[in-house]
């Protein structure tokens, strides 16, 4: 037993070296750039390095770095009203109305008139006087009877929402039915049909304002602040929307203070056009103070390495040959600003030039070195090299 584990035990050993030794060999075998990020890690990823012994020892592409002056950034929205305004409408009026009934036959007239907004209609009232008449007076709402009684002194009559519909609506007037040898008639004078109408047109207002890519892209966290002008006893609820998604409904316990600062996810925000939306259900109120706060994570400029060799550190210090930094913008147009920091030591760039180039022979060290760039303007970097010449 024991012979076996021996030999079991020597069998395993040997697998692990064979594993360690294709490993070494993957590596070894590997690109330098890809070689370099395995055993280095991520920060080598945005450099293009080459093998030792070029003369390019960095080239990479920055693209645009941006800079931030602030950790937060405010947009300031002008102050909304919401309101709804209830009047009295006349939806129908008539001079007068003639209706009458015998044994045989009789006649009857139809009234029409339409409500476009049965939601917010309330009160609707038939007004009416009674000129001479005999019997009993009918009258139907669609269809439903509201009145079939004598009238001799006319009073308001309410009609009901449940009877009325959205649009068009049938008031008809009748006489009952008399005995064997008589009629019975109607005159009816200054009809009407009226009710109170609430505007809610007024009762939702909305702002746009603008957030830049560079704003989204490093977005933390998202504040609305506001001061709510109102009555407290005459105001329903009060909801607001950013960009169609609700972040806040209820009413406010006070007026004329500011509320507590609703936060609410990045997530709501575009990079663009922004829409503000506040509405109400009920009561006029003025928002004042508006503000939406965009609270941004802090920047961290990259960093850019290359690796120096004892032969080539002792180049650069002797200075047999030039290690130059050169950087590239995009344009020879756009005001470039930015501190260039070579390992401990900083170098400026302050232009409009398309190129810098930067005598560094005394800032290298031997191993790794790093380059960070801190921007003082957003910048489009087309290239940055490192290189011997």
């Amino acid at each position: 037993m024991l012979k076996k584990a021996q030999i079991s035990g020597g069998k395993a050993a040997a697998l692990i070296a064979i594993v360690a030794l294709i490993i070494i060999l993957y590596i070894a075998l590997l690109p330098e750039e890809q070689r370099q990020e395995l055993l280095y890690g991520e920060n080598y990823s945005v450099n293009e390095t080459v093998e030792k012994g070029e003369e390019v020892l960095l080239l990479s592409h920055p693209g645009s770095l941006e800079y931030l002056e602030k950790d937060k950034i405010e947009h300031t929205i002008p102050a909304l009203s919401l309101y709804t305004q209830t009047e009295g409408v006349i939806f129908k009026k008539i001079d007068s109305v003639h209706v009458s009934r015998w044994l045989l036959g009789g006649k009857s007239q139809e009234i029409n008139f339409s409500i476009g907004d049965l939601k917010n209609t309330d009160n609707v009232i038939l007004g009416y006087s009674v000129e001479e008449g005999d019997g009993r007076l009918i009258i139907t709402l669609n269809g439903k009877e509201i009145l079939n009684k004598e009238v001799r002194t006319a009073q308001p009559l309410e009609l009901s929402k449940e009877y009325l519909k959205e649009g068009s609506n049938v008031l008809k007037f009748s006489a009952s039915r008399p005995g064997l040898l008589g009629s019975n008639s109607y005159t009816i004078e200054n009809v009407q049909v009226t009710g109170d109408v609430t505007d809610v047109s007024g009762q939702t207002a909305s702002a746009v304002f603008l957030v830049s890519a560079s704003e989204k892209s490093h977005m933390d966290y998202v504040r609305l602040k506001f001061v709510p002008y109102c009555e407290i006893g005459d105001v329903g609820k009060l909801s607001v929307d950013i960009n169609g998604n609700n972040i806040f409904s209820g009413k406010p316990d006070y007026c004329d203070s500011p509320l507590p600062a609703i936060e609410f996810s990045p997530s709501n925000i575009y990079s663009d056009e922004n829409t503000l939306t506040f509405s109400t259900t009920e009561g006029n109120y003025v928002i004042d103070n508006i503000r939406v706060e965009s609270h941004l994570r802090e920047y961290v400029n990259p960093v850019y390495y290359f690796n120096l060799n004892k032969e080539q550190l002792d180049d650069a210090q002797d200075k047999t040959r030039d290690l130059v930094l050169k950087i590239k913008f995009s344009d020879n147009i756009a005001y470039k600003a930015a501190k260039i920091i070579v390992n401990s030591k900083t170098l400026y760039i302050d232009g409009k030039d398309q190129t810098y180039e930067f005598d560094i022979n005394d800032y290298v060290i031997k191993g790794n070195n790093a380059i960070t760039i801190e921007p003082s303007i957003t910048l489009d970097i087309v290239d940055l090299s490192v290189k011997f010449e």
